[in-house]
């Protein structure tokens, strides 16, 4: 714990004279931030007033000063840091780390994934994870901050967030990032869990979705969104498949990737047709959507009445390999019209699961 009179005293004139300005700011505006225990929110009336304290142009310190009684002692919640530029090691995840190397990070270990906006980033916080390092704009921070430290702390309990360290940097500096006009101004890291083997993925599941090979994040965004939505109990991808986790991924989700179940086989389960054959022998029907002159309507009560079902989806454009359909139980198409044979695998993937997986 530190006096708040010998903190000032650390920091001089400057800080003394920030902390008087906000304060003064602070109570004639009747705006402050109130805390039940040490989880923020919004609100007014409360004795606790949140202040940014500049130790130096870098280096921020978080605390949670008592306006009522200013000489109180305070103590530190964690560290927040200006950024002057990316190009510095700790922010090296954010920056200049690949998707895979984030993946392989602390390997044979699970590693880091980067969650993009506040949507995506609370998702992720309800499914159980907590940042370990945050990005978030200067101007954006009263927006986003306190509502994820809230989060944090009420689904994690109070002093979760402790060990969170917060990065600051202005829009010039911010706006290098890839995805940036997307992303609204947070990023945030998080440690991966472990995924569940193939076969323990699929004991209670009985609707799924069958990735192969799929290697555009938006489109595994957006058919992990769409299994979501239409009622698919989980989602398996192929070792090839773009991890759900990848930011431009979960982030086309909206966060969804969190909500529903989701598992990668593992390479040799990938190979060849051995991941529709291990299907097989959990007791699934397997249906590979693709345009063949045996496929039949996603409405064929021939798929549609099975009791444990697989849509199996291939990669744009190249669809799947012939081996994979003609391994596949039946083969499945949607009916078309005014001579278009075809749709993006994300939009006929909705298509087919709200047909296929309505209870």
């Amino acid at each position: 714990m530190v006096d708040v009179n010998e903190l000032l005293d650390h920091f001089g004139e400057p800080i003394l004279g920030e902390v008087k300005s906000r304060y003064k700011q602070a109570t004639s505006r009747s705006r402050l931030v109130k805390t039940h225990s040490r989880g923020l929110r919004a609100g007014f009336g409360s004795a606790w007033q949140t202040y940014f304290l500049s130790e130096s142009v870098r280096s921020l310190r978080f605390f949670l000063i008592p306006t009522i009684c200013p000489g109180e002692r305070i103590k530190p919640i964690m560290n927040i840091i200006r950024i002057q530029d990316l190009k510095t090691k700790e922010l090296q995840i954010f920056a200049q780390t690949s998707e895979v190397q984030l993946l392989r990070y602390y390997e044979p270990e699970p590693g880091i994934f980067i969650a993009e906006s506040q949507n995506v980033v609370l998702r992720a916080i309800e499914a159980g994870h907590i940042p370990f390092q945050i990005l978030v704009e200067d101007k954006l921070y009263e927006k986003h901050i306190p509502q994820v430290i809230e989060s944090i702390e009420k689904l994690h309990g109070i002093g979760a967030a402790d060990n969170l360290v917060i990065y600051v940097g202005d829009h010039e500096i911010l706006k290098n990032l890839t995805g940036y006009a997307l992303v609204k101004g947070l990023w945030a890291a998080f440690r991966r869990d472990p995924v569940l083997s193939l076969e323990e993925f699929l004991k209670d599941k009985n609707r799924i979705a069958v990735l192969f090979d799929i290697v555009n994040p938006t489109n595994v965004g957006a058919i992990v969104r769409s299994a979501a939505a239409m009622g698919a109990d989980g989602v398996v991808l192929t070792r090839a498949s773009v991890n759900p986790l990848y930011r431009r991924a979960s982030r086309v989700s909206m966060g969804t990737v969190f909500q529903i179940p989701w598992t990668q086989a593992t390479t040799e389960e990938s190979q060849g047709t051995r991941l529709i054959d291990l299907l097989k022998e959990q007791g699934f029907t397997t249906a590979a959507m693709a345009l063949t002159d045996k496929s039949v309507g996603i409405d064929d009560e021939r798929v549609k009445g099975r009791d444990r079902l697989a849509v199996v989806l291939g990669t744009e454009g190249f669809g799947l390999p012939q081996d994979v359909i003609n391994s596949c139980h039946q083969t499945i198409r949607i009916p078309m019209h005014h001579g278009v044979d075809s749709l993006n695998v994300a939009a006929a993937s909705a298509v087919a699961f709200w047909e296929l997986f309505r209870k």
